[in-house]
C-alpha cells in the first residue's frame, strides 16, 4: 500500500509540475530567416510608464498621461534672474574679499615703508651729506607714516 501511495504522490507532483510548466507559453515567429522565441506574443510591447498589460486577453492598455506643460516665459525669466542674482552675489563677495586682502597688503607695505624711512632719517643725521638726505627722508615719513 505504501508503494502505491508513494507512486500516486509522485505522479501527482509530476503532473502538477508539468501543468505549471505548460502555463509558461513560449511564442515563436520568424524574423527574416531567423526564428524568434519570446515569452510575450509578437507585437506586444510594454511601455514602462504609460501602459498596463491585461494578462487574460494579452493586450496592452495605454494609460492617459497628463501633458507636461513647459514653464511660461515669465517663469523661465524669473528663474534665470534668480540664477544671475546668485552669480552676481558670489562675484561681489569674491571682489570684497580680494579688496580686503589688497587693502591689508597695502597697509603692511605702508607700515614697512614708514619704519624704513624713520630708520633712514636716523642714519641721515650722522651722515656727511645730511642736508640733502634729511629733507628727502622727511618727505618719505610724511608720505608713508600719515
Amino acid at each position: 500500500m505504501k508503494k502505491i501511495l508513494t507512486a500516486f504522490t509522485a505522479i501527482a507532483l509530476c503532473t502538477s509540475a508539468g501543468a505549471w510548466a505548460a502555463e509558461k507559453d513560449v511564442y515563436t515567429w520568424k524574423n527574416g530567416a531567423t526564428n524568434v522565441y519570446s515569452d510575450t506574443p509578437y507585437g506586444l510591447k510594454l511601455d514602462k510608464h504609460n501602459s498596463r498589460m491585461n494578462i487574460r486577453s494579452q493586450s496592452v492598455i495605454r494609460l492617459e498621461q497628463k501633458p507636461i506643460t513647459p514653464p511660461s516665459l515669465a517663469e523661465q525669466q524669473a528663474e534665470l534672474n534668480k540664477q544671475i542674482a546668485a552669480q552676481n552675489k558670489n562675484v561681489e563677495e569674491q571682489n570684497a574679499k580680494i579688496q580686503a586682502e589688497n587693502l591689508k597688503k597695502e597697509q603692511e607695505t605702508k607700515s614697512a615703508n614708514c619704519e624704513a624711512s624713520k630708520r633712514n632719517r636716523q642714519f641721515a643725521e650722522n651722515a656727511r651729506n645730511k642736508d640733502e638726505l634729511i629733507p628727502r627722508y622727511d618727505a618719505d615719513i610724511a608720505k608713508y607714516c600719515n
